[in-house]
């Protein structure tokens, strides 16, 4: 028999679905909401980026993603099973040694963010969600030192 792949226990960050949407370009069409974190990107429509915390460019969020993929070894990326899964990684497992962020004040009419305060980041916070029969990186931000 077969089992579905929404019963298999496998790390996210290992699922094809998965990969795709961590793609910046892609993660809003696919279901995510990745871009709402991501200053100098659109939101999902009807989205803000108002209150939430931000990457400081779209190449720091994919640096973090790649970190993910590639550096953090040795430790155990979270498994995808049932409906969600997440995962906060600190800087230091991800061998970043400093991620700068924002954290949005105010936002326009599209709610692309438009006035920020700079802070730095502990960690990255991933979430992975099961949509439409298919595991996706529904969002990534980076987590303020508190």
């Amino acid at each position: 028999t077969l089992t579905p792949l929404s019963a298999l226990a496998v790390p996210c960050r290992d699922i094809p679905s998965v990969l795709q949407s961590a793609d910046a370009d892609q993660n809003t069409k696919l279901g995510g909401h990745v871009t709402q974190h991501i200053s100098g990107m659109s939101p999902p429509k009807d989205a803000s980026q108002k209150g939430k915390t931000l990457f400081e460019a779209k190449g720091k969020y994919q640096g973090a993603w790649k970190q993910y993929l590639n550096n953090f070894t040795g430790e155990k990326a979270v498994n995808c099973s049932g409906k969600q899964a997440q995962q906060d990684v600190p800087l230091e497992k991800l061998k970043i040694t400093n991620l700068g962020a924002y954290s949005c004040r105010e936002a326009d009419k599209n709610g692309v963010c438009t006035k920020w305060d700079s802070y730095i980041t502990k960690g990255v916070f991933f979430g992975f969600i099961l949509k439409d029969g298919k595991w996706i990186l529904n969002t990534a931000f980076p987590d303020p030192l508190t």
